[in-house]
């Protein structure tokens, strides 16, 4: 139940389970059973998705570790929390020690279980993330582009997981200098995750920040501001005021308000939002870094 609530975008209460669901584990089974392990892991994950990175980096080392002892490096618990910590570690701003465990973790579920194993898809996804985030772009487009062509053949364009794999090709697309494909593309992508998730469902959001970015690569600042304002609005209430997707939000506004001339209030919400990101992700985290360098 705890995880049909996360993947539905309702991480609180998915949290409040988890951590009932971990408590009573740890009080009547031992630390390292697997059914320990996976209530941890899934704690875990909510946690990454509330914005809780570091929380989320420190339990999954525990729990990944566990595994390892318990169960080995191979088997699948033991690859779905390496997969789960890569993706904290990234988000959390370690981005070295998340791509190398990633590619790690993605070698071995396709040496064990296949290429076209939907774990081995998902841990793709997020291995392209990482060669995003360590500016390796040529090969992100590469994987990703074929993880999505693969996840549209076997679950469907409309798939959340395709959906996701479609939004973060768009955003590579737009790094790369290909704009007006990222645009055609994201605008289909928040279309589609309208209709399938909603319109507030945290994949949605994530699309319409990505839409409002192709927007502002355009030239097309107004319609940047807007769908920023309306996307942080929708983010706050969904995952809160200082979830560090609402914060990089609010940094995208920060450049389209300077692009359309308005530079007190891009100055204002900038000091701001360098605060609240000292104190959610730390100064040296690569998006204040982002941020204070005026990059979307």
């Amino acid at each position: 139940l705890a995880c049909s609530l996360r993947l539905a975008g309702d991480y609180r209460a998915a949290r409040r389970l988890d951590q009932e669901n971990f408590d009573r584990c740890r009080t009547v089974l031992p630390p390292d059973h697997p059914s320990t392990i996976l209530a941890g892991w899934s704690l875990a994950s909510d946690m990454r998705a509330l914005g809780d990175f570091r929380d989320s980096v420190e339990l999954l080392r525990e729990i990944w570790q566990k595994a390892r002892l318990v169960m080995g490096d191979d088997l699948p618990v033991t690859l779905l929390a390496a997969t789960s910590l890569a993706v904290s570690l990234r988000r959390a701003g370690e981005q070295s020690e998340g791509m190398n465990l990633a590619l790690d973790t993605y070698e071995r579920y396709e040496r064990h279980y296949g290429s076209s194993s939907p774990e081995t898809q998902l841990c793709a996804i997020n291995l392209a993330c990482d060669f995003a985030a360590t500016d390796n772009m040529p090969r992100a487009l590469a994987l990703v582009t074929e993880v999505r062509s693969t996840l549209e053949a076997s679950l469907g364009a409309d798939h959340p997981h395709t959906l996701a794999a479609t939004n973060n090709l768009a955003c590579y697309l737009r790094c790369e200098g290909r704009v007006k494909e990222a645009l055609r593309l994201t605008e289909d992508t928040l279309r589609r995750m309208r209709g399938k998730l909603g319109e507030m469902h945290p994949y949605t959001l994530a699309a319409g920040v990505n839409l409002a970015n192709c927007f502002g690569d355009s030239g097309e600042f107004a319609a940047a501001e807007g769908l920023e304002r309306e996307t942080i609005s929708r983010l706050e209430q969904v995952l809160g005021p200082d979830h560090p997707d609402t914060l990089i939000c609010r940094a995208n506004l920060v450049v389209s308000l300077r692009s359309v001339g308005q530079d007190r209030e891009a100055k204002e919400l900038k000091a701001k939002i360098l605060s609240d990101f000292s104190q959610v992700l730390g100064t040296g985290h690569p998006d204040a870094v982002q941020l204070r360098e005026g990059q979307r």
